[in-house]
């Protein structure tokens, strides 16, 4: 389906496989193989012009800005370049990725096409099948065999031998007066397409696709819920580590932070503002710059910590009030209390407002208990003041 492989990335997959050779090119300007050359052997080259006007007895790969072949090519071709024409005759398969693609010779056996603009003419024809993936398609060749394709617009005026399956995902499908599909016509497009009797023989089946637009807007969304579920999942998984792994630590700031809350917003803000302005100034200073690094990485990290703190206390209170006489594990309280304050801050319009709270309390604990510590540490300091 087209939206599970959008135009520009596969175009962009495209030109890591040619550019290159273009670069490669530079070895070989131009090519010519003559009208009355005949080369009995695979042809691989790699130029900026490559022409092939003669007689090609085995398989052709070919590289470079601009390849035409206006010979006869007895195998398969495999072409990676700006722009390419086939003008003559290709007795086996062709597979080509292209900016411009012109087909306007035979190819005996399938096509296959990757292209930006893809240009297939009333001369032109394919004795088996085409596929194609392109930016804009113009098919007014024969096509003995199936024809499958994507594109963002498709113009259909040659003959399809059998079965076509195409989607058109930003205008509709237009089909030429002379256009005749043998089989069946599935596509998809926005809106239907207007038949006229004995343009298909076999079924026609539409299926309505999206507007592009609401395609991406769509991806978008369901990214960024799924961003935000990973979010989520990784805020529990650390939170239960820290929880495992310094119990006690987590009960201070727990006990910090509902000590006098109002003071804690005040010392939340401070510290959420002030510690990356001071980070900042070191960082400029250059000789404090390694010190306003470290500073800047711990910080951080107590940011994001700072909602696991947060929703220890809101999982406590809310457990709290379910289960007034049961003493409730810091696991629980933990998983329950940061999915509540993760969800509510996902909420429009009052949810940056709760994240941002959940951060000041957190942040505030946290530092706070750290000073704290620091000052048991040092007893100098302690017996000074």
């Amino acid at each position: 389906m087209f939206k599970k492989k959008p135009l520009v990335i596969i175009l962009i997959a495209a030109s890591a496989v040619f550019l290159p050779l273009v670069v490669l090119a530079e070895i070989n300007r131009s090519v010519l193989v003559g009208s009355s050359e005949v080369i009995n052997d695979n042809f691989v080259n790699f130029g900026e012009v490559i022409t092939v006007d003669g007689q090609v007895n085995g398989d052709v790969i070919l590289g470079g800005s601009d390849v035409t072949i206006n010979g006869q090519v007895a195998g398969d071709v495999l072409i990676a370049a700006a722009n390419v024409t086939i003008s003559g005759e290709v007795l086996g398969n062709a597979r080509i990725a292209a900016s411009t693609v012109i087909i306007r010779g035979t190819i005996a056996k399938n096509a296959t096409i990757l292209a930006n603009d893809l240009t297939f003419t009333e001369k032109g024809s394919i004795g088996w099948s085409l596929g194609y993936l392109a930016g804009s398609a113009d098919l007014k060749g024969k096509v003995a065999g199936n024809l499958t394709g994507e594109s963002l617009s498709l113009t259909l005026g040659g003959q399809v031998g059998s079965n076509a399956q195409v989607t058109v995902a930003r205008n509709n499908l237009v089909l030429d007066p002379g256009v005749k599909i043998k089989g069946d016509l599935n596509y998809r497009t926005q809106a239907e397409t207007a038949i006229r009797p004995g343009q298909v023989g076999g079924v026609v089946t539409h299926n309505e696709i999206e507007d592009v637009q609401n395609q991406v807007r769509k991806f978008f969304v369901a990214s960024s819920y799924y961003l935000k579920l990973i979010s989520l999942l990784g805020l529990l998984l650390v939170g239960l580590l820290i929880v495992a792994v310094c119990p006690k630590k987590v009960e201070q700031i727990i006990q910090e932070i509902t000590v006098k809350p109002l003071t804690k917003i005040a010392w939340g803000v401070l510290f959420l503002f002030g510690i990356p302005v001071a980070a900042f100034i070191l960082f400029i200073s250059i000789i404090g710059a390694p010190l306003g690094l470290i500073a800047l990485g711990a910080y951080l990290i107590l940011v994001y910590l700072s909602r696991i703190f947060s929703g220890l206390i809101v999982g406590k209170y809310v457990f709290g009030l379910i289960f007034k006489d049961r003493t409730i594990s810091p696991t629980l309280s933990l998983i329950f209390g940061v999915v509540i304050l993760v969800l509510a801050s996902w909420l429009p319009y009052v949810g940056w407002l709760i994240g941002l709270t959940a951060t000041v309390f957190g942040l505030a604990g946290a530092i706070l208990v750290g000073f704290r510590d620091i000052r048991k540490e040092n007893p100098t300091t302690s017996a000074k003041k």
